[in-house]
């Protein structure tokens, strides 16, 4: 059988890329035509104080998440302008699908960003990692605030980090023993397998190490700054609300992003961030588009 030539595997895998960016795309808009495209009119139509403190705050987030993806991949070859046309791409898709599906999608992207999907899904797993451990910082900070005590779900999640945390400084101590156990043990096919699988741990704790080492705290830092502009929005657009109000309804728009629940204030940042970012999309695109053609006569010029 002659073997597949790297020129027409390329061509494959652009036909593929292709292919699955228009189809997620396709099934985004149909989710945005019907879940936001509603929410939209009634926005474009209420305070004028509102809108443009909306407007700024969901420009200061997206630049602050931008950059803290960014510099999560710092170290790896990656150009900036497709880095932007890409978040600006999948984002958008991450915030329309249902069920978090959306976050396949960012992984499958960063991973043909990255030429690693490997490193393209541990980013993303560890980008909601940092935002969601955001998240959670801030209820309890408001729970501290109001004097109540927290729900059960930000309990759960509070279990589950300290669980990862945990698991990540103990690993090596963990896959050093069981190691040296499986070597000096009998050759058998269930050790060799057990030592395959004690690799690909250790090879996912590399990555993820390449990652948050000497960054985690600045990943994190940025995170909660992100989550503390939409609550200053919140409290501009609700400034005459007592503090026990303005409290229950940080609360409560904390708490439907967490679970992904109804929350009007909510919904109209997140519709206003997919139009931005489609119209920053678009604008990125055909700015590559107007560079490519400038360089190109650029270069037929010199040549005269």
């Amino acid at each position: 059988m002659k073997p597949i030539s790297s020129v027409t595997r390329r061509k494959n895998n652009r036909f593929w890329y292709c292919f699955i960016n228009t189809a997620v795309l396709a099934c985004a808009l149909i989710v945005f035509g019907i879940t936001y495209q509603p929410v939209l009119v009634p926005l474009f139509g209420s305070c004028r104080v509102g809108l443009l403190s909306l407007f700024f705050t969901v420009l200061g987030v997206h630049i602050i998440k931008a950059l803290r993806l960014y510099l999560a991949m710092y170290g790896n070859p990656v150009n900036t302008w497709e880095y932007l046309k890409t978040y600006c791409k999948v984002t958008p898709v991450s915030l329309l699908l249902p069920y978090k599906l959306g976050e396949f999608f960012r992984m499958y992207c960063y991973g043909v960003l990255l030429k690693d999907f490997w490193k393209g899904t541990i980013i993303v797993l560890l980008d909601r990692f940092m935002d969601l451990s955001a998240l959670v910082t801030w209820l309890l900070i408001l729970g501290l605030l109001a004097k109540s005590s927290v729900g059960l779900l930000v309990c759960l999640f509070l279990f589950v980090m300290a669980v990862l945390l945990g698991a990540y400084f103990i690993f090596p101590g963990f896959y050093t023993f069981w190691k040296n156990y499986y070597l000096a043990a009998a050759a058998t096919p269930s050790t060799l397998r057990y030592l395959k699988y004690l690799d690909v741990l250790a090879h996912i704790h590399r990555q993820v190490k390449s990652v948050v080492q000497g960054r985690g705290i600045i990943l994190y830092a940025l995170s909660v700054l992100a989550w503390g502009m939409e609550l200053i929005n919140l409290w501009i657009v609700s400034k005459s609300v007592p503090f026990a109000q303005l409290t229950a309804k940080i609360t409560s728009y904390l708490s439907a992003a967490l679970t992904n629940g109804p929350c009007p204030t909510l919904r109209e940042f997140v519709a206003l961030s997919i139009v931005l970012l489609a119209i920053t999309y678009v604008l990125l695109q055909v700015g590559k588009l107007f560079f490519k053609r400038e360089k190109i006569y650029e270069n037929n010029y010199l040549l005269r």
